[in-house]
């Protein structure tokens, strides 16, 4: 999870610690978090059972090699009108686990788990497929749709079929 501030209530980060508390510890799993906290954030990570990293405010380039190294990107936040963190989450090789709400749900469209939003049991049952299942194929999926469909190339081959279609007419 990666926030520059993981204490925003529109983050919900908080809201899905909570929801994870119960989470039964699986080997291997470490929930990395990165962004300014504070005590509601930290207190809501010590619930959780398996091993938690404050990473604090990271720079957009070390942030990059975190998500490079981790498999799962968990979000949790209903306002992101471009989606543009998912995006690069998915361009970093994680798997995305995101509210099923416009525009999230287009950006996978079939890449990571989308859950139904305000559920924390949906968040759990979602998190807990994809922590179980084939990471590295999700992590192949992930950087394919990211460079296929908001790459650079993707944009202008996009432009470009715009602007063909409006000269062939």
């Amino acid at each position: 999870m990666a926030a520059a501030n993981l204490g925003d209530s529109r983050k919900s980060v908080v809201w899905m610690l909570e929801a994870m508390k119960d989470m039964l510890p699986q080997a291997g799993v470490t929930l990395q978090l990165a962004g300014a906290t504070d005590e509601t954030v930290r207190r809501a990570a010590a619930a959780v059972r398996f091993p938690v990293e404050f990473l604090g405010h990271l720079k957009r380039q070390q942030l990059q090699q975190v998500m490079q190294n981790a498999d799962i990107f968990c979000f949790g936040s209903l306002l992101d009108d471009w989606g543009y963190v998912l995006v690069e989450a998915m361009a970093n090789g994680m798997v995305p686990v995101a509210p099923n709400i416009s525009p999230f749900d287009e950006i996978l469209n079939g890449v990571g788990s989308c859950y139904r939003q305000h559920s924390p049991d949906d968040f759990v049952r979602v998190l807990s497929l994809v922590i179980s299942g084939d990471l590295s194929k999700g992590r192949r999926q992930a950087i394919d749709r990211a460079e296929t469909c908001f790459s650079r190339q993707a944009f202008g081959r996009s432009i470009l079929h715009s602007v063909e279609s409006i000269v062939t007419r």
